[in-house]
């Protein structure tokens, strides 16, 4: 038996081993990378445009865990700026944001040439990510995971929900920021090929992900615990880094913090769940119906029914009882 060089199988033969060696990588990829359970276009974008994943991490359905021990310090993830999804990158990739934008930018000051309204970047992303698919060709693979069809926070809820968590009063504030978010799609001119709820669970969206740049791939993926998570720093100027800041066991779950600096109520209305926090106050307490510290609301409850009640005092006093910022009351003393 000899080999035959004229065979037509001899010129078969390297796209034969080279369908072998993709088919074997991608098997390899699937069982191997830790966000091919996530998704595996997903996890082959994030790779090859920089991303980063400590090895022993897993994505569950519930987040993101260890497979082995990881020691404090050790990187978790790493997102490089060109996969940070902004309200002006959104504008870049797609001719209608770009217009948008230009009708719903903020007032420019000689402080801040670049106004960066809250309300206006929300939109513009949120915009962006409910507009008919792909509205971008790059961010597709990211995008593509996002769980649009839900609503993830109390600005998409109806009002009827929302009140089984938190009070009336809180409940007019957020109409308030929801009535500037509409103005804002409304004012784009998009709202003709929008959906109202879908633009809502869009903005739902942005808000539980975004960090002070915008949306960060691989990173959003974290939940947040501030005494297990570090928050997210810049190396370099152009990546976004998460560390682990305690000792995550094999089976435990790994944690970025969204911020220690801010009360239950803010978290709860950005990122759409109750947790305490170390800067509550009595008025975090007191609009949360469903806040951990059973206790400590019921006593910020009973100081705020007291001062409510107490005709003998000012104005002033009666009136910070009423809005919940019974902190303020030792000072009214």
């Amino acid at each position: 038996m000899y080999l035959n060089l004229n065979s037509p199988l001899i010129y078969a033969l390297p796209v034969f081993l080279s369908v072998v060696t993709g088919l074997l990588t991608r098997f390899l990829f699937r069982r191997h990378h830790p966000l091919a359970s996530y998704d595996i276009s997903f996890a082959k974008w994030f790779e090859t445009n920089g991303g980063h994943i400590h090895d022993c991490l897993q994505h569950r359905p519930s987040g993101l865990f260890a497979t082995c021990d990881i020691l404090p310090g050790e990187l978790l993830l790493a997102t490089p700026d060109s996969l940070v999804l902004s309200a002006f990158k959104a504008g870049s990739e797609d001719g209608r944001m770009r217009t948008a934008m230009e009708k719903m930018r903020p007032p420019r000051n000689d402080n801040n040439p670049l106004t960066e309204d809250f309300n206006f970047i929300l939109t513009t992303l949120a915009l962006f990510l409910s507009l008919p698919h792909p509205p971008s060709d790059f961010f597709s693979p990211y995008i593509n995971t996002l769980p649009l069809n839900d609503c993830h926070t109390p600005t998409c809820r109806t009002p009827e929900y929302n009140l089984h968590n938190h009070t009336i009063t809180f409940e007019q504030a957020l109409q308030t920021k929801r009535s500037s978010i509409l103005n804002y799609y409304h004012l784009s001119g998009l709202a003709s090929s929008v959906n109202q709820q879908d633009f809502l669970n869009a903005v739902s969206v942005v808000e539980s992900r975004a960090w002070p740049p915008g949306l960060i791939p691989g990173i959003d993926l974290l939940n947040h615990d501030h005494v297990l998570g570090s928050p997210v720093k810049q190396l370099n100027g152009n990546l976004n880094v998460v560390t682990a800041k305690t000792h995550v066991s094999a089976g435990d779950e790994a944690f970025d913090s969204y911020s220690s600096n801010v009360g239950a109520l803010v978290i709860y209305q950005n990122y759409g769940f109750v947790s305490s926090s170390p800067s509550d106050t009595c008025k975090d307490l007191i609009h949360l119906r469903n806040h951990p510290d059973r206790d400590r609301r019921r006593n910020c409850l009973e100081l705020k029914n007291r001062a409510f009640n107490d005709k003998n005092k000012e104005s002033e006093r009666r009136a910070a009882a009423l809005h919940g910022d019974v902190d303020l009351l030792n000072v009214l003393d």
